[in-house]
């Protein structure tokens, strides 16, 4: 680009640069087109890896370790009724009944609106946001055995269900999620006591919560959720502020008789859930801890239930999660549901994400489609998502949008402790050890009483999770107090990571960053934007560029071309929602052949951090040298631009088909 003469002045105006501009005629007429919802893509379907056949192959009893997860196709419209496969659209699914009763299985739909009113709602509420249809819900069935099954005869199922035409996608999932996630004993694995537990608080190694506190960012007003099966309610942390939870709880919380099985497994939730509530929900009461957001508003949806009969707790965690995101959803956009479960082997190995199981996956794009943020433990698996055979399916889906949270240390290297699942898809980090919370005992055993037991020793990504969660929600209610647009799950995501600490130790088992609240609330309105024109031979290209560290939800962008000799601009590159504003030839009485718009103006939505819009004009019948007068310059209308020197540009550059490239 050969450049006479280039000015950076932000300063001025476009309506005094147009007392000076003479008009351009410019063949384009766009104007943004309301959108009607789009399909849905399926899923694809890919071969699963040989490793992972031969894996399942070699299993006496298969259904011990994985089932099946059945998708119909959106329009069969599948449904489980009176213990019957049918079809509320009129579709004969008689084969598949039989297919199944072949294979010695039969289906169990597992949500309805029965169980969660508001599925619907929330489906509406992510297809306004995204313009793209959401998955039948109702049409996600679990294909159950009714009696073991070896490998081989798994698969068989497996490869006979995904064959059918009626079905979109079979999932191999996992079958263990109700052993509590363990937390080992890290008290001295930094060697500094307790000073240095409840350092999270603080500063690096800290995330900062002190300094949201200082900001007056408690949580007022913001919704936090958490699916588990249950708590200790009577602990004297919830006793001035309770936690709301969507189904009756036992009398005193713990479980006090019935099979020492369920006994013991129930009570090691109701630990687990104290401990992982109190570090955000605690009140400052003077007396053990201090969550992290004490004045958000506190939920449990209860993922399982103590059975009528025997020894294993009865599963409810769809339903449970589509209620939490629907009444997330009814409270406005932003607020936050997090999971503190994850699917491991039946030795309580090899444990990963939870929404690896395809119905929780399904439900985690659609709530974060709708607004809300949603996280999960990776889980203490030591596993790499990337590579896994255990995850195959998983990776060929499409990003649902959460994050999943990885266990980093305490001591400020901010390296992954060698028990947390890693991978690209893995991050932000948070405390995976070390951390001070109710229940349990071993700090503070209450004099006998349990309701006041204390803990110094709460780790894995159990503990993570509610640290990143309660980041995610203070930044979020600083975004809100600001007037902003709610980040979305992947905003979120994203704006965490970028504003965190890096990862220390080694790089390529990746948890992300650890998380920085000073950093993240300091941040929160800033987008650095930028506007570049260059131009090569007959071509004039404008770059709009958001460098971060969020997304920018409302990019303004205006563009002024003058040329003396009234060139016509034709349409290269030009996204849709830019559109020219006529003006006024000037001076007055100049001629103009045909329309005189000189003002191109743009609205971007949703840029993304790296992402650029293009905008390029050919000039039609350029004289060998032209000379053109560019102002341009891109804002933001909610968000600052802490490097505003980028933001405009006003210079003359020469075009023409003997002119370099730039």
């Amino acid at each position: 680009m050969q450049v006479l003469n280039h000015l950076r002045e932000p300063s001025r105006t476009f309506e005094n640069l147009h007392k000076h501009c003479l008009a351009i005629v410019l063949l384009l007429s766009l104007s943004p087109i309301a959108q009607a919802v789009q399909a849905r893509a399926p899923l694809q379907v890919t071969p699963l890896p040989q490793e992972f056949i031969d894996d399942i192959t070699a299993l006496p009893d298969a259904s011990q370790e994985y089932r099946l997860t059945v998708k119909f196709v959106d329009a069969a419209a599948a449904r489980v009724q009176g213990g019957s496969l049918e079809s509320a659209a009129g579709w004969n699914l008689k084969p598949i009944s039989m297919l199944a009763q072949n294979y010695g299985g039969s289906f169990r739909q597992r949500l309805s609106t029965a169980e969660c009113p508001g599925l619907n709602t929330l489906v509406a509420a992510a297809e306004q946001r995204t313009n793209i249809a959401q998955p039948d819900f109702q049409g996600i069935h679990s294909f159950e055995f009714a009696a073991p099954v070896t490998g081989s005869q798994f698969l068989a199922a497996y490869n006979a269900l995904q064959a059918r035409p009626e079905i979109e996608y079979v999932s191999i999932d996992p079958v263990n999620p109700w052993t509590p996630p363990s937390t080992p004993d890290y008290y001295n694995y930094v060697g500094q006591g307790i000073p240095n537990q409840i350092a999270y608080r603080g500063p690096d190694p800290g995330a900062n919560f002190d300094f949201a506190h200082s900001q007056g960012l408690t949580g007022s007003g913001m919704r936090l959720s958490e699916l588990s099966p249950t708590y200790d309610r009577d602990h004297e942390e919830f006793f001035n502020n309770p936690v709301t939870h969507d189904l009756p709880l036992p009398p005193d919380g713990y479980l006090l008789q019935g099979s020492p099985t369920l006994m013991d497994n129930w009570n090691a939730w109701v630990r687990h859930g104290a401990a992982t509530l109190s570090q955000n929900l605690a009140p400052p009461n003077g007396f053990g801890v201090t969550g992290m957001t004490y004045d958000a508003t506190g939920f449990i949806y209860q993922t399982a239930t103590l059975p009528q009969s025997g020894n294993q707790l009865e599963e409810r965690y769809p339903a449970a999660y589509c209620n939490a995101l629907v009444d997330s959803v009814a409270a406005g956009p932003g607020h936050v549901v997090y999971w503190e479960h994850q699917w491991c082997t039946t030795q309580g190995t090899l444990c990963r994400p939870f929404e690896v199981d395809f119905g929780i996956y399904q439900l985690t794009k659609t709530g974060s489609d709708a607004g809300v943020v949603v996280l999960m433990p990776a889980g203490n698996g030591d596993i790499d998502l990337d590579t896994s055979n255990l995850v195959s399916q998983w990776r060929d889906w499409n990003d649902s949008g959460s994050m999943i949270v990885g266990a980093g240390k305490s001591d400020g290297s901010q390296e992954r402790l060698g028990f947390s699942t890693y991978g690209q898809r893995v991050g932000p980090q948070g405390w995976g050890q070390n951390v001070v919370a109710a229940g349990y005992g071993d700090l503070f055993n209450g004099g006998g009483d349990i309701h006041r037991h204390y803990t110094a020793e709460f780790g894995g990504t159990s503990s993570a999770t509610p640290m990143v969660a309660g980041a995610a929600l203070l930044t979020q209610q600083r975004a809100i107090s600001l007037g902003l647009t709610p980040l979305t799950s992947r905003e979120m995501r994203e704006f965490l990571q970028r504003t965190g600490i890096p990862q220390g130790g080694t790089a390529n088992k990746n948890i992300g960053a650890f998380v920085d609240l000073e950093a993240a609330i300091t941040q929160v309105a800033d987008a650095d934007l930028s506007i570049v024109t260059t131009t090569s031979g007959t071509m004039i290209t404008t770059t709009v560029t958001n460098n971060g560290p969020r997304t920018a939800d409302h990019v303004d962008v205006a563009i002024i071309y003058h040329n003396p000799s009234a060139h016509t601009l034709v349409p290269d590159a030009v996204p849709a929602t830019c559109s020219f504003s006529p003006q006024v030839p000037w001076p007055p009485g100049s001629q103009c052949p045909g329309q005189c718009p000189s003002l191109l103006e743009c609205d971007f939505t949703k840029l993304a951090v790296g992402a650029s819009k293009i905008i390029r004009f050919d000039v039609d019948s350029p004289s060998p040298s032209d000379q053109f007068h560019i102002h341009s310059s891109v804002s933001d209308g909610e968000l600052q631009d802490p490097e505003s020197a980028d933001n405009a540009e006003d210079f003359i550059v020469t075009v023409g088909s003997g002119s370099p490239s730039a």
